[in-house]
């Protein structure tokens, strides 16, 4: 073992080693002389406390000179050579700050107790000790080394977040920050719940010492909204609205007579409901429409294990009226719209002929149907496809006589007049988002779907595959949507298909009629790099405008305008276009950390039988061996420190001998 220094420079103060030699060397006594007839046996005496008090004034000399010695050494910090030869000591702690943090842990907050146990950590290491401190914020502040007095203070700022990152991606930012730092010792320390540790395998490509400190939980009990939905695309003018909510228990005890709470625009009602440990339950709220422009729903309830999860909020502009034009020369597709939007009073339901289209009307419509047409030429498949291209719904349903159609994206191909069913819904497809509910068929049974009498084979005419939303029994594709285009291979009149008289026909329109209408949800939750579709096309500019009134600004060239990182925070939001109200919307914490991981345990277990890793308990009384541990084996200043104050004692205790 080679010993070096820390501080080389205080060496310099050795110098004051002369000071004590000095004084002993001009220290002399003077003797009176004094004549005496016999001096044989004064001399012997003279003589041996001559040698006696030499002896002693070496020895103070000595306990003085070692006593600066090693308190000279003890301020230039004497470490193991190996450690000097890395240069400098790196410590990188990453400190979970996400919401399941921001709970109470056996020792009060977590996110509190996490805090004070990296303070410990940092005033424990080696006073040479460049700290790196990261949270799931990922900030820029979060990419340089700090002194340890400095580390305290970013620890101190550090505040919950919404954020909650992989581990993979927290150690991956960690090692690529260190990375650069070839000649240092490196030490990591995770202080976290490692709620979001999903996984018993993390990618250590460099060999990093990575020590786990746990915060433990006070309670696996959490009850949270985790999501709402309307069972109707469309929303009412008037009247009654409803809408279902999904209310999760993660505990393993069952909770009775939990107050549900909902608020429309300042109306309270209210719901009582019981849930069975970890099982969820899903209630039906309704409520009257209030007389206003923009409706801001909140469900909340009261849960003091997590807070950020009890409250879910959803807003949307009340529609305008919505227009359909049905252009068909065939009574009979007239007659099966005009049946499925005879009860829905916010829908003008405009009917026309190939020969009588208004072309100035196409621009103001929401859904435009095409009815079993022979014919479509060029022009009016130019003007369809540039409507699409601006939000509006084109739907082509083919008559069952030979086509003439001049389509931009899709081609319709021979007719075919064999029977065949319907095959599959691809239900997963977004187009059918909220319109099914799941359900077991018995083993060999399968759905009833509609009949094709007469049908097309569909290509695409682009590049891009197909998005089939519908296929035959066959496998080909029964309806393929391409931007806000939708082609079906058979027309829906009796003698095309029994579509019509299926329970298919209706989510078939209003799908379709939502994706122009209703293409924006109430709600998101909160994620980087957030977009939205504008209604009204292409925009250049956007003005955002929180429930504070405060705004931002978004631009764009195309219909999809992006929600700037820095004003995602939950809240409801107005959209502006040249000043006008567009709609609204609500932003939601992401519901990840609700969910309790019962396995982390035996994650951490499981890695922390594999090299480099360590596990260890987050506490908030300096009681854990692995702070009073950390790094002390490398350096000696307090054992200097030790070794003179003991030659200052003896120095004490020589002085007061007596001669």
């Amino acid at each position: 073992m080679e010993i070096t220094f820390l501080y080389p420079t205080f060496l310099w103060a050795l110098l004051l080693l002369s000071v004590p030699i000095i004084i002993h060397l001009f220290n002399f006594r003077k003797f009176k002389i004094v004549e005496f007839p016999n001096i044989d046996l004064l001399k012997e005496i003279k003589e041996d406390s001559k040698k006696s008090r030499t002896l002693k004034n070496l020895l103070i000399l000595l306990f003085r000179v070692l006593f600066i010695t090693f308190l000279v050494l003890a301020f230039a910090f004497p470490i193991d050579s190996k450690t000097k030869k890395t240069s400098h000591l790196i410590t990188s702690i990453y400190i979970d700050n996400s919401f399941s943090m921001d709970a109470q842990g056996l020792e009060g907050n977590k996110l509190n107790t996490a805090k004070s146990f990296a303070d410990q950590l940092i005033q424990n290491l080696p006073a040479n000790a460049k700290i790196h401190i990261t949270t799931n914020d990922f900030l820029s502040k979060n990419q340089i080394l700090y002194n340890k007095k400095n580390a305290l203070d970013i620890v101190s700022g550090i505040n919950p977040s919404q954020l909650s990152k992989n581990p993979q991606l927290i150690l991956n930012r960690q090692a690529n920050f260190i990375r650069k730092f070839k000649d240092a010792t490196k030490e990591l320390f995770w202080i976290s719940d490692f709620q979001q540790l999903n996984s018993n395998v993390l990618i250590n490509q460099d060999s990093l010492n990575i020590n786990f400190c746990i915060t433990e939980s006070q309670s696996e009990n959490n009850i949270s909204i985790d999501s709402i939905w309307f069972n109707s695309p469309i929303k009412r003018l008037s009247g009654t609205e409803e809408f279902n909510v999904r209310i999760t228990n993660h505990g393993n005890e069952a909770v009775k007579d939990f107050e549900v709470m909902l608020n429309i625009n300042s109306r309270t009602n209210k719901q009582v409901v019981s849930i069975k440990k970890n099982n969820f339950s899903d209630l039906i709220f309704k409520y009257n429409i209030p007389n206003d422009s923009i409706i801001k729903g909140e469900v909340f309830i009261q849960d003091q294990t997590i807070n950020y999860d009890n409250r879910f909020l959803f807003s949307y502009t009340l529609p305008k009226e919505q227009f359909v034009y049905l252009i068909s020369p065939a009574a009979n597709f007239k007659k099966v719209i005009e049946k499925i939007v005879k009860n829905d009073s916010s829908i003008t339901l405009t009917s026309t002929t190939p020969n009588n289209i208004n072309f100035g009307e196409l621009k103001n419509q929401d859904l435009i149907i095409l009815g079993e047409l022979n014919e479509i030429n060029y022009g009016l498949a130019k003007e369809l496809n540039k409507l699409s291209k601006k939000g509006k719904s084109i739907a082509y349903f083919p008559s069952g006589n030979s086509l003439k159609y001049n389509l931009f994206d899709v081609e319709y191909n021979k007719l075919d007049s064999n029977p065949l069913l319907i095959g599959s819904l691809h239900k997963a497809h977004s187009f059918f988002s909220g319109v099914f509910i799941e359900k077991n068929l018995k083993k060999n049974n399968k759905e009833d779907y509609p009949t094709l009498f007469k049908h097309y084979s569909l290509t695409s005419k682009t590049n891009q595959p197909p998005e089939v939303i519908i296929s035959k029994e066959d496998g080909s594709p029964f309806l393929i949507k391409s931007g806000n285009q939708f082609y079906f291979a058979a027309g829906i009149t009796k003698s095309n298909s029994n579509i019509s008289q299926r329970a298919l026909a209706i989510p078939l329109f209003y799908q379709m009629l939502f994706n122009a209408v209703q293409t924006n949800a109430s709600y998101h939750f909160i994620q980087p790099n957030l977009t939205r579709l504008s209604k009204s096309g292409k925009i250049d500019k956007i003005i955002l405008k929180n429930q504070n009134n405060q705004e931002a600004i978004s631009r764009s060239n195309t219909n999809l305008y992006s929600l700037p990182d820095n004003f995602l925070s939950e809240g409801f939001f107005k959209v502006y276009i040249d000043n006008k109200l567009i709609e609204s919307f609500a932003l939601n914490y992401n519901r990840k950390e609700s969910v309790k991981i019962k396995t982390q345990l035996e994650h951490l277990n499981t890695l922390t039988k594999q090299p480099f890793y360590s596990q260890t308990k987050a506490l908030n009384r300096p009681s854990n061996p692995l702070i009073h541990n950390s790094f002390k084996e490398t350096s000696y200043w307090h054992i200097c420190l030790i070794i003179s104050f003991l030659f200052l004692c003896l120095e004490m205790i020589a002085i007061r001998i007596k001669k």
